[in-house]
């Protein structure tokens, strides 16, 4: 299902259909419930429209669920302590946002000094400029 055109999906899920079509029942079950429904936010013919930034799964949200957990120590906790953990994971986010700022404020990478970039210079993070493409 990484087809990265709508022809190449077409035909991979033609090929699924003729390869378990006599599985009753299994393909219709896939078009209906999943394919009809859910293609565009899985098949990077449709997602690879939209920019993401390369964010396709939901690590972001399970890496911050681990960090908390591994923060919070145990499920027992009271909320001063709960709030005490999450304020502090924040902070520490956010400084982290800020320095990465700071450096894109301060230093310019050399593929950046394109004329193209002068207005995004110092206001976009160089992460993003680098998905630029022109």
């Amino acid at each position: 299902m990484y087809a990265k055109s709508e022809a190449l999906f077409e035909l991979r899920m033609n090929d699924l259909c003729c390869e378990f079509g006599n599985v009753k029942g299994l393909t219709n079950y896939l078009d209906n419930t999943w394919v009809k429904t859910y293609k565009e936010k899985f098949v990077p013919a449709w997602t690879n429209r939209i920019m993401h930034f390369g964010e396709t799964t939901t690590q972001r949200v399970e890496s911050a669920h681990s960090t908390l957990k591994l923060h919070l120590g145990n499920s027992q906790t009271n909320f001063e302590t709960l709030w005490s953990v999450v304020d502090g994971i924040l902070r520490i986010q956010h400084n982290n946002i800020k320095a990465s700022f700071e450096l894109s404020l301060n230093v310019v990478q050399h593929e950046h000094f394109d004329e193209l970039y002068r207005r995004l210079r110092g206001y976009v993070c160089q992460r993003a400029l680098k998905l630029i493409r022109y």
